[in-house]
């Protein structure tokens, strides 16, 4: 997942709901489940809107941040979706107290099979009609928000929006923002068709869209394991399968 180099200011926002469970954990009523080898850790709560997926692998330094500024942030109910990718630092006790004090949060704990793999293990526990994914060193912040790309997804019915973003190489420094990325936010949301503008295609990481989840099972989206550089090949098969982007 990267340290301080992959650090990226975005505006974002999420979701939640719960899902059967089976075995009492200490924490009272709250409850652990286990499908297969991955072990669930998850609380009621309010129906979700957007499920938002945080793969976590030795972030301890970044997930608190990480998770405030999607909770604090979040006007459109929400599920934050934890999935500890076997971690051997403190990323999954700090998972567990966020999901222990917010019903919002389900922890889904896997042995390591890399970010693809715990990418893909989020996607199966998501319940909610729309989907993200924010890498656990990233702060999401107000402006340009997931609650902007879900109202622009509710009123124009495309397959996916766009979020806006900044990268830093350290705190203080954020990278330039590419000329087209500007332009198309310039205005607020808008439809597009990637032939139309293929600018576009240059935004293909993982994390900066909100998809609609039944375009995302339809066009069969799935980031592989093994694969370098497995969010562009995931972008490239989502612009080639939508019919309009905002």
């Amino acid at each position: 997942m990267g340290g301080r180099a992959r650090r990226r200011l975005r505006g974002l926002q999420r979701a939640v709901q719960p899902v059967p469970r089976r075995a009492r954990c200490r924490a009272g009523r709250r409850r652990a489940a286990r499908v297969g080898r991955v072990r669930l850790f998850r609380r009621a709560a309010p129906e979700p809107l957007l499920s938002v997926i945080v793969p976590v692998y030795n972030v301890e330094e970044y997930l608190a941040e990480c998770l405030d500024s999607i909770l604090d942030w979040a006007a459109a109910p929400l599920e934050v979706i934890v999935v500890d990718d076997g971690s051997p630092d403190g990323s999954a006790k700090i998972a567990r107290k966020y999901a222990r004090r917010d019903p919002r949060v389900t922890v889904v704990t896997r042995p390591n099979g890399g970010l693809s793999a715990a990418r893909m293990t989020g996607v199966e526990h998501a319940t909610a009609p729309y989907l993200t994914f924010v890498d656990s060193d990233d702060v999401v912040t107000r402006d340009g928000g997931f609650d902007a790309a879900l109202t622009s997804l509710e009123g124009s019915g495309s397959d996916f929006a766009l979020l806006p973003y900044r990268q830093f190489r350290d705190v203080d420094a954020p990278s330039p923002t590419p000329p087209w990325v500007a332009e198309f936010y310039a205005d607020g949301s808008r439809t597009v068709v990637a032939h139309e503008q293929p600018e576009i295609l240059a935004q293909a990481t993982a994390w900066s869209k909100v998809y609609r989840r039944a375009f995302w099972d339809r066009a069969g989206l799935v980031f592989r394991e093994g694969v370098l550089y497995e969010d562009q090949e995931v972008t490239a098969q989502a612009y080639a399968a939508a019919e309009h982007v905002d």
